[in-house]
């Protein structure tokens, strides 16, 4: 949070308080907590929530004709859709790019909107009954005409040569994933730029779909998995480790709307929120059927719970936070059993789980 973001909104300043003694008054409720015996994770966690989420192991087609495609989800955002389409079609490039726009079912009059769109050379609009983010940019994959792809959520939208920028560093180095630096705003009033370095031969990106180019080769096997909130976590487990040759540029080429009503904020106290263990759980399957090193996959697993914490620590009943222990726990012996951190960072949460520590667990990684 910042004086601009304030500025925007003074009531946030008093939200972001009130949170801040919630969560403390949280941390300290799970650190001393007393579980009946006889607590069963695994059933408990699917009484709550049962996990109904898919994995992200598939076959798609790609007929690379395009030098890029624009993949862009459209749900019930009819006051901002068409600023993030035009800012896409209003690129100045050399390369040739095709627009897939995915209306996923919207009910406002977002569907009335690209109408306009319609007729348009290398555009294209496809209907379909409503998926969820990850079920819109699927479809964008069933049938893929980039040597490169790019997501743009429809509440956001790209700066001037923001395509040409990622492109020519793309070719130029023969990349697979090129980077750059995005501003999120609200409102009209740009809060922060969030600044990269340039830079190639990088081992891993900020995990947000949006804000890169990905050569389409990656996606060759590979969706988001769906029904589940955090199914960018993908990108950390899976689509990083298929590259070494990834790269960042400082420019910035893309503008990220604070949403206070995306599942960014408003995951906060839904049991929803679950769904960062079950996707985890999801991806760790993949990981092993896709062959990936599980030393690595290990060190994303751990870096992973801080996330997974925060984002359960505040639902209504604080047992979840226990049970998501005792499952990560399992997790680790099932996948890891006999691995050791190499990071110096993961000692503490390593040994929490590995000497079923809870408290140790919680007091680590809080915020």
């Amino acid at each position: 949070m910042n004086i601009k973001e304030i500025a925007a909104d003074p009531l946030v300043l008093i939200k972001r308080i009130a949170r801040y003694l919630h969560t403390a008054k949280r941390q300290f409720e799970v650190e001393h907590m007393c579980i009946e015996d006889g607590f069963n994770a695994l059933d408990f966690l699917e009484t709550t929530l049962p996990d109904k989420g898919t994995s992200c192991i598939c076959h798609n087609h790609i007929f690379p004709y395009y030098d890029l495609q624009v993949i862009i989800p459209v749900y019930n955002v009819e006051k901002y859709v068409e600023q993030a389409i035009d800012s896409v079609l209003n690129q100045v490039t050399r390369y040739r790019f095709l627009t897939t726009i995915i209306n996923d079912g919207s009910t406002d009059t977002s569907r009335k909107k690209l109408e306009k769109y319609v007729n348009l050379a290398h555009v294209e609009i496809i209907d379909q009954k409503n998926r969820g983010f990850s079920g819109a940019r699927n479809t964008g994959l069933q049938n893929i005409r980039g040597k490169y792809l790019t997501f743009v959520d429809s509440d956001d939208f790209l700066p001037p040569n923001a395509i040409e920028k990622l492109m020519s560093k793309a070719f130029e180095l023969n990349a697979d994933i090129v980077e750059g630096s995005y501003a999120y705003f609200y409102k009209t009033t740009i809060l922060e730029i969030c600044r990269n370095r340039d830079a190639q031969n990088l081992k891993s990106l900020r995990g947000f779909p949006w804000g890169k180019v990905i050569r389409s080769s990656l996606f060759s096997n590979l969706k988001f998995p769906e029904n589940y909130w955090f199914e960018d976590t993908l990108y950390a487990f899976i689509l990083f480790k298929q590259t070494s040759n990834m790269a960042s540029i400082s420019d910035v080429v893309y503008h990220w709307r604070k949403n206070y009503t995306g599942i960014t904020s408003s995951c906060i106290g839904k049991t929803k929120a679950i769904d960062t263990l079950y996707v985890t759980r999801k991806l760790l399957k993949d990981c092993e059927l896709l062959g990936i090193d599980k030393q690595s996959t290990y060190e994303t697993f751990l870096n992973q719970l801080r996330s997974n914490y925060q984002r359960t620590l505040l639902l209504p009943d604080k047992r979840i936070v226990y049970a998501i222990f005792l499952e990560t726990v399992r997790l680790r012996k099932t996948y890891f059993n006999g691995l050791k951190t190499d990071n110096v960072s993961n000692k503490t949460i390593e040994a929490a789980l590995e000497h079923n520590d809870f408290k140790l667990y919680a007091k680590t990684l809080k915020s």
